[in-house]
């Protein structure tokens, strides 16, 4: 018989932790930061609450650090303006709104969009919208091709890319079909990060799920794969037209 939810606390050196421990059918302890900066924990009904609290103190930094990033509701809500910074492959580029036939161009740190009506906001949203959706295909299509001759060992064959906002993960695969999907918000990160997460769904093309064989096989295509993967919690919970957060909950896992 499996308890149900409870808050607790955890007081230390650190000030004061609260969070919800839920206990259920798992084999490990289960961290996870909710976008709100909730801290929710799962481990198995038999689990000492010692060990919790141990993994618990062990992982406070890093639940600080993911809390410290967690954005108020409203931030998502500010409207378009010139001058207003956006994050493209790791590096800020800033929003330039003008007056005009619609034109969109990109130089240097400035992305600039010309339209009859700059003060419309649905109508920026909508130009932005189109204009990542030619920009994340164009950078994400070479990327892969540049990423793709690591994997030609192993006969993986060359996926159908396909590219949409998504509100949980990074990206996703169909090994049967021969299909990985991107989520177009990876446009923010670093290009490393982005070539990481290419190959971590090629990667399952191979081993379908997180084994220690589809572990050893990222530490043969990309060594420093985790840090590429730590870099990724740095990256917004936002994207340029969306407005609204996406539901990723970083995650840490302790196996007991």
């Amino acid at each position: 018989m499996y308890k149900a939810s409870q808050r607790r606390t955890l007081t230390g050196d650190f000030g004061l932790l609260e969070y919800t421990l839920t206990r259920k059918k798992v084999k490990n302890i289960n961290l996870r930061v909710h976008p709100d900066g909730e801290v929710l924990v799962s481990a198995p009904s038999r689990c000492p609450q010692r060990e919790i609290d141990l993994f618990l103190r062990s992982r406070i930094q890093w639940i600080r650090q993911v809390q410290s990033r967690c954005m108020p509701a409203q931030n998502s809500m500010l409207p378009y303006s010139s001058g207003q910074t956006l994050l493209c492959l790791g590096r800020r580029i800033t929003l330039q709104l003008h007056t005009g036939p619609q034109r969109v161009e990109m130089e240097q740190n400035e992305l600039h969009l010309t339209l009859p009506q700059p003060q419309n906001q649905e109508m920026v949203r909508r130009m932005l919208e189109r204009f990542s959706d030619d920009y994340c295909r164009q950078i994400f299509s070479t990327l892969l091709d540049q990423v793709y001759p690591i994997t030609k060992p192993w006969n993986i064959p060359f996926p159908t890319l396909r590219i949409r906002l998504m509100t949980s993960r990074w990206g996703s695969c169909i090994p049967g079909k021969r299909v990985i999907t991107l989520n177009k918000a990876l446009i923010q990160a670093p290009v490393e990060c982005v070539e990481y997460v290419i190959l971590h769904e090629l990667a399952h093309f191979l081993h379908p799920d997180h084994s220690s064989r589809f572990h050893r096989q990222m530490d043969l295509w990309l060594p420093d794969w985790k840090a590429k993967r730590a870099l990724l919690r740095d990256v917004p919970v936002t994207f340029w037209y969306s407005r609204e957060k996406l539901s990723e909950e970083p995650t840490e896992t302790k196996e007991i």
